[in-house]
C-alpha cells in the first residue's frame, strides 16, 4: 500500500474557498460595525450640542455656543469622518430635516442651515442641529425644547 504524502488540489481549493468566503463576511460585518460606531458618535455629539444650548438658554433667547459649554473645551463641529454638523436658528420654527448628505458644506435646501461652530446657531428663539447618518442615509436632528 502507498501512503498519501500531501493534499490533493481539490482539498486545497476547498480550503482556500472557505477562507475567502469567511474573509468577505468578516470584512462586510466589520465595515457595518464601523459605520454604526461613527453614527453613534454623531448622535452623541448632536445630543451634547442640544444639551449645551438648552442648559445655557437665556431668559428670552438661546445663546451662541462657546467652548466653555463642553467638557472637553471644544465645540463638536464635524463627525468622525469629517462630515459637518449643520444648524439652523430662526425666529420661528426651524425648517424640515435636510434630505441629502453633506460633507463639505451644509445643505442649501432646506435653507437656513450652516455649519455648527462658535457663531452658529446664532442666538435666537429656536434652533435645529443635524448630522447625516451613514447607516440610514438620513439626517438625525434635534430641535429646541422650548
Amino acid at each position: 500500500m502507498k501512503s498519501a504524502q500531501g493534499s490533493t488540489l481539490v482539498e486545497l481549493l476547498v480550503v482556500i474557498s472557505i477562507i475567502a468566503i469567511l474573509s468577505v463576511l468578516g470584512i462586510t460585518l466589520f465595515s457595518n460595525v464601523q459605520k454604526q460606531a461613527r453614527d453613534t458618535q454623531r448622535r452623541s455629539d448632536i445630543d451634547a450640542i442640544a444639551k449645551a444650548l438648552e442648559i445655557n438658554k437665556g431668559s428670552m433667547n438661546y445663546v451662541v455656543l462657546g467652548t466653555t459649554h463642553f467638557a472637553n473645551g471644544t465645540i463638536p463641529v464635524a463627525g468622525p469622518s469629517g462630515d459637518l454638523y449643520c444648524a439652523n436658528s430662526t425666529a420661528s420654527t426651524p425648517p424640515a430635516n435636510p434630505t441629502t448628505a453633506w460633507t463639505t458644506a451644509c445643505p442649501t435646501s432646506p435653507t437656513g442651515y450652516g455649519p455648527v461652530g462658535a457663531t452658529n446657531p446664532p442666538a435666537g428663539t429656536s434652533w435645529k442641529v443635524c448630522a447625516w447618518l451613514e447607516t440610514s442615509a438620513a439626517a438625525f436632528c434635534k430641535v429646541n425644547l422650548q
